[in-house]
């Protein structure tokens, strides 16, 4: 699950980081009138959509998935990530990252059963 959160936390700041740079680039070239097939106010939205998209999903995947994760409430944690992976699976560009997700979903039953197995044997 680290992995997978670590490889977000780039992709998000590596289009965040873009989604600056084209709104910023849209802005300027709609203020200047520029005649392409995108103008700069679209390619401005769609740069500020992607960009906030980005950052929902990783507080979403950090708040959901990861700290529930490390504190150790892995039931609690196990939909969140499951749903993380499809979105990141529909999303073909993330797909290494959705397949990580659903990785992690699959490893969460395991450790899910483990800690059942070591609460019940101190319980005796």
């Amino acid at each position: 699950m680290t992995v997978a959160f670590a490889l977000q936390l780039a992709e998000s700041v590596i289009l965040l980081g873009l989604a600056i740079g084209l709104t910023a680039l849209g802005i300027s070239d709609s203020q200047s009138g520029g005649t392409a097939s995108v103008t700069g106010s679209e390619l401005a939205t769609f740069s500020a959509v992607v960009g906030v998209l980005t950052a929902v999903l990783l507080v979403v995947a950090y708040f959901f998935s990861y700290a529930r994760m490390r504190d150790g409430e892995y039931e609690d944690a196990r939909t969140p990530t499951l749903a993380l992976g499809i979105i990141f699976v529909l999303l073909v560009v993330t797909l290494p990252i959705g397949i990580l997700y659903l990785m992690a979903y699959a490893r969460l039953s395991t450790a899910e059963r483990q800690d059942l197995a070591v609460s019940l044997l101190s319980d005796f």
